[in-house]
């Protein structure tokens, strides 16, 4: 396996496609799976991309993650993942979403989930995100069953 050196988290995460990961401080997350990869070992960081989990997660963001236009930042991209990710947790959980907008859990989740910033409304997550889960989940169903 080579390793990548000394540089930093960012040098490293420069190395790949624009979006592909993300750093906060010297800690580089998968941009698609919101996880930390070990950006020291090029090896590591090439198997997490080609990793099952990765690319199920990366097919299932569909047009959630990927933008067509050229004025979205990396850190928009990131935002839309995390949402996406939220909306799903809470569902998956049988949670409602508009527990999202209790004062305690909305100041929670925003200082200990850096990437998403200030967490929308349970209203504006059902209208965006709600559908997008909800046709992801009919088509892995409709997969599983054909």
């Amino acid at each position: 396996a080579s390793k990548l050196g000394n540089d930093s988290a960012k040098d490293q995460s420069s190395q790949y496609k624009n979006g592909t990961f993300h750093v906060s401080g010297d800690i580089m997350f998968s941009s698609t799976c919101n996880i930390v990869v070990d950006h020291k070992w090029k090896a590591t960081c090439d198997r997490h991309l080609e990793a099952s989990t990765h690319l199920e997660k990366k097919k299932k963001m569909g047009p959630a993650a990927v933008s067509s236009s050229e004025k979205k930042t990396v850190q928009q991209e990131i935002r839309k993942v995390v949402l996406f990710n939220l909306v799903e947790t809470f569902t998956s959980a049988n949670l409602p979403l508009n527990a999202l907008d209790n004062p305690a859990l909305h100041s929670y989740l925003e200082e200990n989930l850096k990437s998403m910033g200030v967490i929308p409304t349970s209203q504006w997550l059902h209208s965006e995100y709600l559908s997008k889960v909800f046709n992801y989940h009919v088509a892995e169903v409709k997969k599983e069953i054909s």
